[in-house]
């Protein structure tokens, strides 16, 4: 899990690690996705498909290939999650 300048996470692609991290899963009508949450994603992420722990898969949002390779985004997947994250920062969401 990284930290996109602080502002929200992104979740390595790579199906070969298996970091549990905590997350939130919402019920999101495809309307809403398309027409008003991808939109405002930050261009560092993409949308991609993780699996979750109970074997299951969820959409979510990907750092974006070659994004690892700039060396800019902090590494959190330590803090067990992004609530856990911000908290460290003295912020609660």
């Amino acid at each position: 899990m990284f930290s996109i300048r602080d502002v929200c996470p992104g979740l390595l692609p790579d199906p070969g690690v298996g970091t549990a991290v905590e997350g939130e899963v919402y019920d999101v009508p495809d309307e809403v996705l398309r027409d008003h949450l991808l939109p405002t994603e930050p261009p560092e992420l993409e949308f991609g498909i993780i699996r979750l722990q109970d074997g299951s898969s969820s959409f979510s949002m990907l750092l974006r290939r070659g994004e690892l390779e700039r060396g800019v985004h902090k590494e959190i997947s330590d803090f067990g999650g992004w609530r856990p994250y911000l908290k460290s920062l003295g912020r609660e969401n």
